[in-house]
């Protein structure tokens, strides 16, 4: 078993049922190791250790600090499977497949000028995650927001994160049936004296945060994997 950054109550939990069934756990700092040497919008650089294998400098094409746990997570489990079945480990194919990762709507940049990003953010710990590296990447730039959270979430949680950023926000109500109102998201908006705007769909708020956007803008979409997979679609249907 392998175990990321885990708070320790879980984590006690998880070790303890992992020890009565005499399953082996490799915990992130004490038995393998990240370390970011860069963060940018282009991915992140990052050092890698596990035992005796050690990787420097392996480009990622993902953008965050906490993507650099989740690859050392990824390659931890894949180096143990690997030795499980004797399989050869070739770095460079490890290297290749780490600069070519793609993963739509995580931090999936869309644009350039003006800035535009997607990220999947929906729920309070992704979105602290995504005001992270926005605070990294981003510290003096004027930052938008074009969202659409599910009712059953912590909306208000997250609303308050993302207002102490935001420039501007744009609103809808994404196509899920468990998405909340645009009322119940902008009475929440509300309470931070933060622009806000509407639209009938993700499709026109996206539109319209797009329209209104500056050169040197960043638009953020989030709140909810049914939000960003609605504007793909507009993207695909635009191609």
């Amino acid at each position: 078993m392998v175990l990321g950054e885990i708070e320790a109550s879980p984590r006690t939990i998880i070790e303890a049922v992992a020890m009565a069934k005499q399953v082996p756990v490799f915990r992130y700092q004490r038995d393998w190791q990240t370390s970011i040497n860069n963060d940018s919008i282009d991915g992140i650089n990052l050092n890698y250790q596990f035992g005796n294998y050690a990787l420097p400098n392996l480009e990622v094409n993902l953008i965050g600090e906490h993507q650099a746990i989740n690859i050392g997570t990824a390659l931890t489990a894949f180096i143990l499977y690997a030795q499980k079945k004797k399989l050869s480990l070739d770095e460079e194919t490890i290297r290749q497949a780490l600069k070519n990762i793609s993963w739509q709507g995580r931090m999936q940049v869309l644009s350039r000028k003006p800035i535009i990003i997607l990220d999947g953010a929906h729920n309070v710990h992704g979105v602290k995650a995504l005001m992270q590296t926005l605070e990294k990447l981003f510290p003096n730039r004027n930052v938008k927001f074009m969202l659409s959270i599910l009712r059953d979430k912590d909306y208000p949680a997250m609303l308050s994160l993302i207002c102490s950023r935001a420039e501007q926000v744009y609103v809808a109500q994404n196509q899920s049936e468990r998405a909340a109102t645009v009322d119940e998201q902008v009475s929440v908006i509300a309470n931070y004296e933060i622009p806000c705007k509407t639209a009938p769909s993700v499709a026109e708020a996206y539109a319209l945060a797009v329209q209104e956007c500056n050169p040197d803008d960043v638009l953020i979409v989030c709140g909810s994997l049914y939000t960003v997979g609605e504007v793909l679609s507009t993207q695909k249907d635009n191609a």
